[in-house]
């Protein structure tokens, strides 16, 4: 996984994923919810952004068609050694790949048009901070929801804890297995992605279980 951080991380497309500063792809998908939201019926559109990709969808909410948004598990930056040993804490753990005045400027917009972000992670997550998730939650005040979620599985909680909450862990899972935290993330992601798109038809109540 390390070697593939790093892959992507030189990559064009992805360059500058560090603390403070807004990756160019933000731009690039920017512009592709304009033109989504141009050729739709509906001009409302909803994002979801995961791990690597899970702070991309702050600056996404500043475009006026953008209307909900989903940060899961935002891993960047991250420290291998506080993945691996959790050790090696300290101020990267509240820092975002998205700069200070767009991180402002979305909060501010989600205020001001009654917008909406949906903020989770696993709670024993080392990849994703508590602080990461919590500054979110804070800049976004009443227009987020931090939602965190127990690991069942003792050895888990220490031995490279879970992260990805609606991918690689949703496919470990029985897919009997109802109440398990992946399958709670998932309905109240799709909850809200669909009262956010449609809320003329709905009101979001997020799910318990």
């Amino acid at each position: 996984m390390t070697h593939q951080l790093r892959r992507l991380c030189v990559s064009a497309e992805f360059a500058r994923l560090e603390s403070g500063v807004s990756a160019p792809i933000a731009d690039w998908l920017r512009a592709l919810a304009r033109e989504i939201a141009a050729r739709a019926d509906s001009p409302r559109i909803g994002v979801i952004g995961m791990c690597l990709t899970g702070a991309f969808v702050i600056p996404l909410v500043i475009e006026p068609c953008v209307a909900g948004a989903v940060a899961s598990q935002p891993a960047v930056p991250y420290r291998t050694s506080y993945w691996l040993l959790g050790i090696g804490g300290g101020d990267w753990m509240s820092q975002l790949n998205v700069s200070d005045a767009d991180l402002a400027e979305a909060a501010q917009c989600a205020r001001a048009h009654a917008k909406r972000i949906v903020v989770q992670r696993f709670e024993d997550d080392r990849l994703c901070p508590h602080a990461r998730v919590a500054r979110i939650k804070a800049e976004f005040g009443d227009r987020a929801q931090l939602f965190e979620y127990a690991e069942a599985r003792v050895l888990r909680r220490f031995v490279l804890p879970p992260h990805a909450l609606l991918t690689a862990e949703y496919d470990r899972v029985d897919t009997s297995d109802e109440g398990h935290s992946t399958r709670v993330a998932f309905r109240r992601v799709v909850a809200f992605l669909k009262e956010v798109l449609h809320p003329q038809e709905m009101a979001w109540t997020p799910p318990t279980r």
